[in-house]
């Protein structure tokens, strides 16, 4: 019998078919399996269990207490913070602890949040920053009495020692006396004050206020010498007084320099 050559070609054709078919579903499969990690490198766990069939948790941070010790404290109401927070009221000495525990490198600062009082104290604090690397006892709060106010500075005092304000010539107790412009001072040892007169005068105020005249006249103008008042100057601007009580005067108009010795003691 002759072949059939359409047959033939018919049945190859068919055969071709299928197997093209065939390599189109394993192809598939084959990009399905590599998607899910199923390729031929070996890696396999796309749709595979986990071997070991567990997930391991993180292990819990490490914390560190913040606190130390409170020493001289005796009045109430000393509340402490750390980190601007975690309040922690003190009543008493001895040793705290903040409630909140800080993880390992956090940073913490003590501070006073609110001083004592009755009696008033201030309270300062020790060692209280840092980084906590480890458990932290060293802080410390020292409590004491505070500084007292400063007084204020006493303002000078300002008196009349003699003189009544009037410009005339008197002698006598304190502001019952009167000067024409004195025009210098001086203090001897014994704390008398002579003063030189713009009145021809050089004038005598003792301790205890008396005013009288050393030595010179009123009104009458001059460079006589001569015991008190028989002598005479003439516009007297200057005076001192030496250790022996002495007294020097410059008398401007008079062109001198003269002396008055003090009276010898009596008998």
């Amino acid at each position: 019998m002759r072949p059939n050559p359409s047959a033939f070609l018919a049945r190859s054709r068919s055969i071709g078919f299928r197997r093209l078919a065939r390599g189109a579903v394993l192809m598939g499969l084959l990009a399905a399996l590599t998607s899910c990690g199923g390729g031929s490198d070996g890696g396999g766990g796309g749709f595979l269990p986990s071997p070991s069939g567990s997930v391991s948790s993180p292990s819990p941070a490490t914390t560190y207490a913040i606190g130390g010790s409170v020493s001289g404290l005796a009045g109430s109401g000393l509340v402490l913070q750390n980190n601007a927070s975690d309040d922690l009221p003190q009543a008493a000495d001895g040793s705290f602890r903040f409630h909140t525990a800080l993880e390992s490198g956090a940073a913490y600062a003590v501070t006073v949040k609110a001083q004592p009082s009755n009696p008033a104290q201030t309270c300062t604090v020790g060692n209280g920053s840092g980084t906590a690397v480890g458990e932290v006892t060293g802080v410390t709060v020292a409590c004491s009495a505070p500084e007292p106010e400063p007084l204020p500075e006493p303002l000078p005092q300002v008196s009349t020692l003699a003189g009544s304000g009037d410009r005339s010539f008197a002698d006598g107790s304190d502001t019952l006396a009167s000067f024409n412009r004195p025009r210098a001072l001086t203090v001897d040892a014994s704390g008398n004050v002579y003063v030189a007169d713009h009145d021809l005068l050089v004038r005598k105020i003792t301790p205890a206020g008396m005013v009288s005249t050393l030595a010179g006249t009123t009104g009458a103008s001059g460079s006589e010498n001569g015991t008190g008042t028989s002598a005479s100057f003439y516009r007297p601007v200057g005076i001192v007084v030496d250790a022996s009580g002495n007294v020097y005067v410059a008398d401007y108009w008079g062109y001198k320099v003269r002396k008055i010795t003090p009276p010898a003691p009596g008998p």
